[in-house]
């Protein structure tokens, strides 16, 4: 039995030797990122952050725009309501009950866009991101990357985190808008 196990070995030993590619003398580095951080402390990331608030800011006014108009007319109603007859009352409990409906709509509307614009912002950053950490990776001799605050690490050592590296080689490399701060759409 212990003979063909050895054979069996022998026989297979050069396609291991064949399969692992070949690895440097000096062995990588694994690191960990605060990718959040770099979006909170870098020039691009703050632009972005910068035009959420901005279009929630819109937002928020169009919002309150809506919730008076649609109190003004249950005010309206509260104070009619005893001097109507019965079909006008009925009128206005409908388009109360319409124009609610029609409000609970846009809020969930408004939140969908606004969900829509935060996460499109946030593949925008991670497409600048990606290349400049890829470049790190490759200047640092870094083998592998961790997002330090979703990778389920419990504890990093300060010595490998790279985050403020990242953000100064990402703000090294910001497009020209991310300076002086972005226009709207």
């Amino acid at each position: 039995m212990k003979k063909v196990c050895i054979w069996i070995l022998l026989a297979i030993s050069p396609l291991l030797a064949w399969s692992v590619p070949a690895q440097d003398s000096t062995p990588g580095k694994i690191v960990v990122v605060n990718v959040d951080l770099v979006v909170l402390e870098s020039t691009r990331g703050k632009s972005f952050i910068a035009r959420i608030e901005l279009e929630r800011n819109k937002k928020e006014k169009l919002i309150k725009e809506k919730e008076a108009l649609f109190n003004n007319l249950q005010k309206k109603y509260e104070n009619e309501k005893f001097s109507m007859n019965e079909e006008a009352r009925l009128n206005m409990e409908r388009e109360i009950s319409d124009k609610k409906m029609q409000y609970q709509r846009y809020l969930e509307d408004q939140e969908i866009e606004m969900r829509r614009i935060y996460e499109l912002g946030l593949k925008e950053l991670q497409e600048e991101i990606v290349p400049i950490m890829e470049d790190l990776s490759q200047r640092e001799g870094y083998i592998l990357v961790l997002n330090k605050m979703q990778s389920g690490i419990v504890f990093a050592h300060d010595s490998i985190d790279i985050t403020d590296k990242l953000i100064a080689a990402f703000d090294a490399k910001a497009k020209p808008d991310a300076a002086g701060g972005d226009s709207t759409e």
